[in-house]
């Protein structure tokens, strides 16, 4: 039976978006395969732009309040590789990034078509809780209170040890 690490073509480059810790994880299993891997983090020591595997690092970060720079910037990285490339965003933020600028995104990457609404849940902390409970996927209670009153009204109605994280 054939090894199913054995790829026929690992020449497809990869370029991942956002080089923290599960960038290092992609790089450190791909790059031993022989994937020829890019990174793209304003962080020129974020852990992936620091890996053996990481071909060309591209110091460029999103930044909200100019999402066409970005575009620009991953477009040339695209045309420089001159051949399609496997685009991987690793945090929500670059994730929608990819699917509110898919159109132009895809004349140099390969990447998943996903729904822009539904990343935006996916990446929104309520939104994944109302998606889990619509789907009846098994979650603990959660509460979003939006001020201290909410909090204080929430009190009795909750049990502890309670985990609180902002949104």
């Amino acid at each position: 039976m054939a090894n199913p690490l054995e790829f026929k073509n690992v020449s497809t480059p990869v370029v991942v978006v956002n080089c923290k810790l599960g960038a290092l994880a992609i790089m450190r299993s791909l790059g031993p395969l022989g994937v020829p891997l890019y990174g793209v983090d304003a962080d020129p020591r974020s852990p992936a732009m620091l890996s053996r595997y990481c071909r060309e690092r591209f110091l460029y970060g999103l930044d909200e309040n100019r999402p066409m720079e970005f575009l620009d910037r991953l477009s040339e990285i695209g045309r420089r590789l001159k051949r399609p490339a496997i685009l991987i965003p690793t945090s929500d933020e670059t994730a929608q990034f990819v699917v509110d600028h898919a159109e132009p995104l895809s004349r140099q990457f390969i990447f998943p078509r996903n729904s822009p609404e539904m990343i935006a849940r996916l990446v929104s902390k309520k939104g994944m809780y109302e998606l889990a409970l619509e789907l009846g996927v098994p979650t603990p209670v959660t509460l979003f209170p939006q001020n201290l009153e909410d909090l204080k009204a929430f009190l009795p109605k909750i049990a502890f040890p309670v985990m609180l994280k902002g949104i």
